[in-house]
């Protein structure tokens, strides 16, 4: 009977029993199954933090964009990063990455977060004190870029600083203001030649913040 599979825990200790392991093969493997058994719910610390590739394994468990997926929501909690119900594998490790503990509630670690659920160039833009409220600001996105706002809503909730008002808004394109920017000194029919139709116009987008 050929020897069964078993984890690299489990075979390190069988090795260190090889006085006890003689027969073993005649017995159905008892032995190393035992050392299986044994080691079962520590396989996967083991893997975690066992050197390899040439790393030292606890460098790599805490690094987001190397530590094993089942060991990420430790890793979040260890920084302090919420992560929203539904995020994909790779989204966590972007929000790992974005929201270091020591960042935190900072305007550009928010920005960060959003841009982890965004597509394209990933443009936001950030007006702090918003309605000339110093406790108010406000996120946009843009629709071509935004997928689903509803992780967008949800990372918001908690990563904003306490007594701070937020609003979140998906726009087509840039603001009437960032039009105006743009096209200071220019008439409006000379505006006009430069876009297909309102539409198009609307829908530009402004530049990344």
């Amino acid at each position: 009977m050929a020897a069964p599979d078993v984890g690299p825990l489990a075979l390190e200790l069988y090795e260190q029993l090889t006085g006890l392991a003689y027969g073993d093969e005649d017995h159905d493997w008892a032995l190393l199954c035992l050392c299986q058994l044994l080691t079962w719910g520590d396989e996967f610390i083991d893997a975690c933090v066992a050197d390899r590739d040439g790393r030292d394994g606890w460098s790599q468990v805490l690094d987001p964009m190397t530590c094993p997926a089942p060991a990420l929501p430790w890793l979040a909690m260890l920084n302090g990063v919420p992560i929203p119900p539904g995020s994909t594998e790779q989204e966590t490790r972007d929000l790992i990455s974005a929201l270091p503990h020591f960042r935190r509630g900072h305007p550009d670690s928010i920005d960060d977060a959003i841009r982890v659920f965004l597509t394209g160039d990933k443009r936001v833009t950030r007006v702090e004190r918003y309605r000339g409220d110093r406790w108010q600001s406000l996120r946009v996105t843009y629709a071509a870029q935004t997928p689903d706002r509803a992780p967008i809503d949800r990372i918001l909730e908690v990563i904003f600083p306490a007594g701070i008002v937020w609003t979140y808004r998906v726009d087509l394109g840039w603001s009437i203001r960032q039009m105006h920017t743009f096209h200071a000194g220019e008439t409006a029919r000379e505006v006009a030649t430069q876009y297909a139709d309102a539409r198009a116009f609307a829908s530009v987008l402004p530049e990344v913040s």
